[in-house]
């Protein structure tokens, strides 16, 4: 009962007192991802094994001995607290180098990156995700970790760095049911995009100049730390002029390329970025600060290699859940695992092993489907490979084992094995394993992919992703394109987009890396991809980024600019209409109809653009008259024009401050008895200056067009003259030149955010506060709606503190109180 007390307590008095935001979440942001591998330098022959030529697997008690807190640890952590259990040649310093390498170990006295401060590790500490049992709390564990940096209390799972000499005695604990390194994202790797005329969005802007006008896009990729070079040249609007950089810390400038092809195609939609940070937790956590912004299509190129291939897993389980929530259109690059996938029910053979005991591997997977019976890589000097096996069992819930070997291909001596996986699965543990390898032997050589059944199911489905980079590539043998798709990308309300080459002759070939569907789950399978874009795409480089710009990566933001294109035309249309427009109207390639390689074809902006209506106006507020263009205050607007500190409202918000960031909305129809099909301007003034024009090729009879959540930025305190002025260039010979011109005034307050207010600007509490506020309060409906009516009350809250010493003393004691509780980053 005191809890419940103490939070309702605690809720009433961040409400009245929640202030500005201040800064991004406190989270890791690592570097750049892994990179994905070119697909021009992909190996396209078929790898000749020599029968017998396979070193010995491990000995027998490395498999099996080890402490229930052990099994709970991933091959990788386990070896670095029992280095014994390391291939032979291999020495523990060579696994902390492949660790470090994917930011998963900071070696004692190094610089580890916590939210936006930079801490230094006392001792050898390890980037984890602990996953504890679905009844546990996860304060339990705390004690044991250096420094955390998110967690998810719905999923029971603490991202931390912990001091390696602390595994063993955090995965004793009870409340743990596993914990695995944390895998850095994948990122599945203008001038003017090539895709613009292939997909005829160029015909659209030629119907529509302010193509795109009203939507804001939002971009989710590693980074835009260079995009002052893309605007620079054009190929990118200004910060704060068209695009809003809400996180930029993992590094890279692949959101910049991104962020490009957007432009070309949709150059008057608002552009925002978010990085993908460093793990799943934070990944889910930028998707709610973009939707939070008001972004209605989003788009990202990133893939998370451990999340489950027959399950929706975390983030699927979360985009899904956002697009229940929301009316937004969530588009994510299908992959480009179609040349570097194996999926086949597990086939015992004797694994090429002629001459070994038996005894605790019953048999080994035969991937046999053209020749050969493994997969396998070859690797030049210092190139570097991710492998990931899972098979068809519940997440947290498997009941076979198998294990996964990497070892050097037509080789016998102990030395060719080079890397394991041996994760225990019992329990509540995981059907996965994964190996990271980096050749560091100064050669080249090919290493082979096998997987051996320690115990369980004989008819498992085996499916396998190799990620190589440095110059690795795959083999072709026993590749399985079909099926190639996995997590976010797989849930059924995003759009997965596949790639389609620009220099293909017919635009009709699917690139051979870009991934197949259909989605196999457990109990159901989902038909992917949806649709196909264009990559190998010409893009500014800047940072020093590929040019031309290929892969999935490349393919998805072009969906996104026609989706933008296409709502911009007509806001009052819900996601299911835009998207059902953007696949209905696609160019169909391979088999007539839906297939799984290339979903509803090439995707074709000029066909979409026809069929969808534009947004009409309401005959009873404007009557049909002679030729005549007016400013329009569209059904459910407050006004004509309508600023407030918030996105997606249409409503005027009369307590604006210095500190608010102000949207504008603004409308413009044609309430005349004919068409206009004259290019017209209209100009957006601020004190008798202009901020913002617009224009368009034509208006139909007793049509109207909107721009929505245009950011204007801040106004200084005092009053300001809002004007709209509609055919600014008198382009259009009207039969009322009068009413041309609407305007409003609007007082910007001077009052300070009520928080400040009472502890001071460089009180420590502010943060704890501002924290509570922005990743918790508005993070869920509720907590938003409550925030906006604080807001609607903020000028009553602020006179009541100016007037009165003890309401502020009181307040302060609150607070101060309170910080402490709230800011603690785990509720």
């Amino acid at each position: 009962m005191k809890k419940s007390i103490l939070q309702l307590t605690t809720l009433y008095v961040l409400f009245l007192f929640t202030l500005p935001a201040a800064g991004a979440q406190a989270a890791y942001h690592g570097e750049k991802g892994l990179g994905e591998f070119p697909p021009t330098t992909t190996v396209t022959q078929q790898y000749a094994p020599q029968a017998g030529a396979v070193p010995e697997p491990p000995p027998a008690a490395d498999r099996v001995v080890r402490t229930a807190g052990e099994k709970k640890l991933s091959t990788d952590l386990l070896t670095l607290i029992r280095p014994e259990l390391l291939p032979q040649g291999k020495t523990l310093q060579n696994l902390k180098d492949d660790l470090k390498a994917l930011k998963q170990l900071v070696q004692e006295g190094s610089e580890a990156r916590v939210g936006n401060a930079v801490e230094t590790a006392p001792a050898d500490v390890v980037y984890v995700y602990v996953h504890l049992q679905q009844d546990a709390s996860i304060h339990a564990v705390y004690e044991f970790l250096w420094k955390i940096t998110d967690t998810d209390q719905k999923n029971k799972t603490v991202v931390a760095y912990v001091e390696v000499s602390r595994l063993a005695a955090l995965a004793g604990q009870a409340e743990v049911a596993s914990i695995r390194s944390v895998m850095p994202p994948l990122v599945n790797k203008v001038n003017t995009s090539e895709g613009d005329a292939i997909h005829r969005c160029d015909q659209v802007r030629a119907l529509d100049s302010g193509s795109g006008a009203g939507i804001k896009v939002g971009v989710i990729s590693d980074g835009v730390n260079t995009r002052s070079a893309a605007q620079a040249t054009g190929d990118l609007p200004a910060d704060g002029a068209g695009l809003t950089v809400l996180s930029d810390t993992v590094g890279g400038d692949e959101g910049t390329a991104m962020l490009e092809i957007v432009y070309d195609l949709a150059p008057s939609a608002q552009l925002y970025f978010h990085d993908c940070s460093a793990n799943t937790v934070a990944f889910n956590s930028a998707i709610d600060d973009l939707v939070a912004a008001g972004c209605q299509v989003i788009v990202d190129d990133i893939g998370w290699l451990t999340e489950p291939f027959f399950e929706q897993g975390t983030v699927g389980g979360h985009v899904a859940s956002v697009l229940a929530a929301h009316d937004s259109i969530y588009i994510s690059s299908a992959g480009n695992a179609g040349s570097k996938h194996h999926q086949k029910t597990y086939t015992a053979s004797d694994g090429g092993f002629t001459t070994r005991n038996y005894a605790y591997y019953p048999d080994w997977h035969n991937f046999n489907t053209t020749t050969g019976t493994n997969m396998y890589i070859q690797m030049p000097a210092n190139s570097t490979m991710i492998v990931v096996l899972e098979w068809n069992e519940a997440f947290g819930a498997a009941v076979s084992d198998f294990d996964l070997f990497l070892h050097q291909a037509n080789q016998t001596t102990d030395s060719a094995y080079l890397a394991q996986s041996i994760d225990d699965q019992s329990a509540t543990h995981n059907p996965l394993e994964g190996i990271s390898y980096t050749n560091t032997t100064g050669s080249t050589f090919d290493v082979q992919v096998s997987i051996a059944r320690y115990s369980g199911s004989t008819s498992a489905i085996m499916e396998v992703y190799v990620y190589p980079s440095g110059g690795a590539g795959v083999y072709t043998n026993n590749i399985v394109v079909q099926d190639s798709i996995f997590g976010h990308p797989a849930v059924p309300a995003a759009i997965a987009a596949g790639a389609i080459a620009a220099n293909d002759p017919g635009n009709d070939a699917i690139e051979p890396f870009s991934s197949q569907g259909p989605v196999t789950l457990l109990g159901n399978t989902v038909q992917k991809p949806d649709i196909c874009g264009i990559d190998g795409v010409s893009v500014t480089g800047a940072g020093g980024f590929s040019n031309p710009f290929y892969g999935t990566s490349a393919a998805a933001p072009h969906i996104a600019a026609i989706a933008a294109q296409l709502w911009g035309k007509n806001t009052s249309l819900s996601r299911d209409e835009i998207t059902t427009y953007l696949l209905d109207n696609a160019i169909d390639l391979g088999a007539a109809g839906f297939d799984t390689v290339f979903g509803t074809g090439r995707a074709d902006a000029y066909n979409a653009f026809l069929a969808v209506p534009a947004g009409t106006v309401s005959t009873t507020t404007i009557p049909a008259t002679t030729p005549n263009l007016v400013p329009y205050q569209p059904p459910g607007w407050s006004d004509s024009i309508v600023l407030g500190p918030a996105t997606g409202t249409n409503a005027d918000d009369p307590d604006l401050t210095p500190r608010d960031i102000i949207y504008m909305d603004w409308a413009v129809a044609n309430n005349s008895a004919q068409n206009i099909t004259t290019s017209f301007s209209c100009s957006l003034l601020v004190d008798n200056t202009q901020v913002a024009s617009w224009s368009a090729e034509s208006l139909q009879s007793q049509y109207y067009n909107s721009v929505e959540d245009y950011a204007l930025g801040r106004l200084g305190a005092g009053s300001h003259t809002i004007s709209l002025i509609v055919d600014s260039t008198g382009a259009i010979d009207e039969s009322d030149e009068s009413d041309n011109t609407y305007e409003k005034t609007i007082t910007v307050s001077r009052k300070r955010c009520l928080a400040v207010q009472v502890l001071g600007e460089k009180h420590p509490g502010l943060e704890q506060l501002r924290y509570f506020r922005d990743r918790r309060l508005a993070q869920n409906a509720v907590g938003r709606k409550i925030i906006s009516l604080y807001y609607s009350n903020a000028g009553h809250i602020d006179s009541a503190l100016e007037s009165s010493q003890a309401l502020r003393a009181a307040t302060r004691w609150m607070l101060e109180t309170l910080a402490p509780l709230v800011g603690e980053k785990d509720e």
